[in-house]
């Protein structure tokens, strides 16, 4: 979002979703202002899903949106996790996730011709702070 390239995920993938508990805290005051404007004005093109977290064994480092994104992750079947957390990251890779970064999400990108990565790198070297949580996707 605030790097303003989310706009380039339906064109990668068919499906997005997030789990509520990962929304609340993209509309939380202390999330960043673009942030927050965005997630007040969902796409039609991402799907907010509840879910109750598991309580498997190798989440317990991971904070509640990591934990209720694999949760969705695993009900779902999705084909891939954007995860920018190194913790989430591993326990996804554990699960038998793939995943990707907001890195991996750019050049991806990229490759498909949506962006120039130097200046996607720019933005994203450039933005103060990061949402936590993560997107699941259906290619």
């Amino acid at each position: 979002m605030e790097i303003g390239h989310i706009g380039l995920l339906p064109q990668l993938f068919e499906r997005i979703f997030i789990p509520s508990l990962v929304y609340d805290e993209l509309r939380h005051p202390a999330a960043p202002t673009p942030v927050r404007a965005w997630a007040n004005a969902l796409p039609a093109w991402l799907e907010v899903l509840s879910v109750a977290v598991s309580d498997d064994p190798a989440f317990q480092p991971l904070d509640d949106g990591e934990k209720s994104a694999l949760t969705l992750g695993m009900t779902l079947g999705a084909d891939l996790i954007l995860i920018d957390d190194r913790k989430g990251a591993a326990v996804a890779l554990q699960k038998g996730f793939q995943i990707t970064g907001t890195l991996g999400f750019l050049t991806r990108s990229a490759q498909r011709g949506l962006l120039d990565l130097a200046d996607a790198l720019a933005r994203h070297g450039a933005a103060s702070s990061r949402a936590s949580g993560s997107l699941l996707v259906r290619e």
